[in-house]
C-alpha cells in the first residue's frame, strides 16, 4: 500500500515503525512541468505522467520551479549563486549583508503603500506566512494595548487562527479576543467595530470577490475610526496580482502587510513590513524570534526575485493576467464554472463535484484544484493540454 506525500505539511514517519505492508511514496527525483514524472527512493514511478500542474505549491513559484526550463527561473538561480558566492553566515544574532539588502529592496518596492502615504521602513523576516500574521497581531496588540482583533480570511496555522474541527490541543484562551468576519460582510464588520476596541483587523483578499476594492476601503475607514491597525495578509496575493499585490490592485493602504510565497519564488521565507513606530516594538517589547529568520540563502532568492520582477515587470504581469484570463475563459466555455482574478482563478463547483472533476484529470496528465495559479512556466501548450483533458472529462 502506497501513500503519496502531499508536501511539506505531510506527516512524515521513519520507515522502521510503519505497519507491515505500508510505506509512503516519497519523491526522490523528478522533472518539472513538461512530462513531469516523479520517482520514489526505490526508483518506482508515480502512476501518471503529469504534463501540466496549476497548483504550484499554492502560488509560490511565479517563475516556475527553479529546476525548470523557464528563462526567468534559470536567471533567478544564476543570480542566487552569484549572491551567495560572497559567502554566507548565520543564522545568528548578526544580520547578513543579504538580509539587509533584501530588506532595503523590499521596502523600496512597497514604497509609500502604507497608511498616510508612509514609506515602508522596516522588515521583520520570518519563516512562513503563519509566522508573519501571528507576529503582526502580537505587534498590533502591543502597540494599541488592546486585546480584540477581527480576522477575515485564512491566516495560517498559528494558535491565534485555529478553527474547528482542527482545534484539538489548543486551549480556548489562546484564541480569545479573535472575532471572525467573512470577507464582504460589512454588517458583521460594523458590529465588531462598534462593540470592541480593536487592536487590528487582519484581512486576506479571497480569490473570488468582485467587490473587493470597496470592502477593503471600508476596512481601512473603520480601522481609522476605531483606532485599530489594518493588517493586509498578502502572503498569497503579494507579487502575484501585481508587483505590490492587493495594495496596488485595489489601491488600499494598510498599516502593516505580510508577504511570503511569491516573494522568493516559493522559498521558505516571509516578511512583515511596516513603519518605524510600529516595527521598533520588535526590538525589545515584542519578542518574536526564529533560528532561520533572515536565512541568507532565502534572502538571496528574495533579492533575485524582486530584481527580476522590476526588470521584466510588463512582460511578467502581462503573461500572468493574459494567460490566466485565457484559462478562465477556456474552462467556462467548456462548461467548467470558473472565476476569480486571472493570476489566481478558482473552480466554482462545490467541494464534492470539484474533487471528482480534478481526480479525473490526473490520469490525463493535468493537476487542478479549487485555486489555480499561473506561472511563467505555463504557456499555450499548457492550455491546449488542459482543455483537451477537460473536454474528455466533461464528455463523460
Amino acid at each position: 500500500m502506497q501513500r503519496l506525500a502531499a508536501g511539506s505539511s505531510t506527516q512524515s514517519r521513519a520507515r522502521r515503525p510503519l505497519p507491515a505492508g505500508w510505506r509512503p511514496l516519497v519523491v526522490a527525483r523528478g522533472g518539472v512541468w513538461e512530462q513531469w514524472r516523479v520517482y520514489d527512493a526505490a526508483g518506482n514511478s508515480f502512476d501518471h505522467k503529469i504534463d501540466v500542474s496549476w497548483v504550484l505549491d499554492q502560488g509560490g513559484p511565479l517563475f516556475g520551479y527553479t529546476g525548470g526550463r523557464t528563462a526567468h527561473a534559470t536567471e533567478l538561480m544564476r543570480r542566487v549563486r552569484k549572491l551567495t558566492a560572497r559567502g554566507m553566515y548565520g543564522p545568528g544574532a548578526v544580520a547578513s549583508e543579504l538580509e539587509e539588502e533584501a530588506a532595503e529592496l523590499l521596502c523600496d518596492t512597497i514604497g509609500t503603500r502604507l497608511v498616510g502615504g508612509k514609506r515602508a521602513q522596516r522588515v521583520r523576516w520570518l519563516a512562513n506566512g503563519s509566522d508573519a500574521c501571528d507576529c503582526a497581531i502580537r505587534l498590533a496588540r502591543a502597540y494599541t494595548e488592546r486585546e480584540h482583533f477581527v480576522s477575515i480570511g485564512y491566516h495560517g496555522s498559528s494558535v491565534l487562527f485555529t478553527h474547528p474541527p482542527q482545534r484539538a490541543g489548543v486551549p480556548d484562551w489562546c484564541y480569545r479576543g479573535r472575532v471572525d468576519v467573512e470577507f464582504g460582510d460589512t454588517q458583521a464588520l460594523a458590529h465588531a467595530v462598534n462593540n470592541y476596541a480593536l487592536a487590528s483587523i487582519i484581512v486576506e483578499v479571497p480569490p473570488l470577490d468582485d467587490d473587493a476594492r470597496s470592502f477593503l476601503h471600508e476596512v481601512r475607514r473603520l480601522c481609522s475610526w476605531n483606532g485599530a491597525l489594518m493588517i493586509l495578509d498578502e502572503v498569497v496575493t503579494g507579487f502575484r496580482l501585481a508587483l505590490c499585490g492587493a495594495t496596488e490592485l485595489y489601491d488600499v493602504l494598510p498599516d502593516m502587510a505580510c508577504y511570503g510565497k511569491a516573494l522568493s519564488n516559493g522559498r521558505g521565507i516571509s516578511a512583515l513590513v511596516g513603519r518605524d513606530e510600529l516595527m521598533e516594538l520588535l526590538a525589545e517589547e515584542v519578542f518574536y524570534s526564529n533560528t532561520f529568520n533572515g536565512d541568507p540563502y532565502n534572502c538571496a532568492h528574495v533579492i533575485a526575485t524582486l530584481e527580476l520582477l522590476h526588470e521584466h515587470h510588463d512582460d511578467i504581469y502581462g503573461h500572468l493576467w493574459g494567460l490566466g484570463n485565457l484559462l478562465i475563459a477556456g474552462l467556462s466555455e467548456r462548461g467548467v464554472p470558473c472565476g476569480g482574478t486571472a493570476p489566481r482563478s478558482v473552480l466554482l463547483w462545490p467541494d464534492e463535484g470539484r474533487r471528482a472533476f480534478c481526480r479525473k484529470l490526473v490520469p490525463l496528465g493535468v493537476i487542478m484544484d479549487r485555486p489555480n495559479y499561473i506561472s511563467l512556466a505555463h504557456g499555450p501548450a499548457a492550455l491546449t493540454t488542459t482543455f483537451a483533458a477537460v473536454e474528455k472529462v466533461m464528455g463523460e
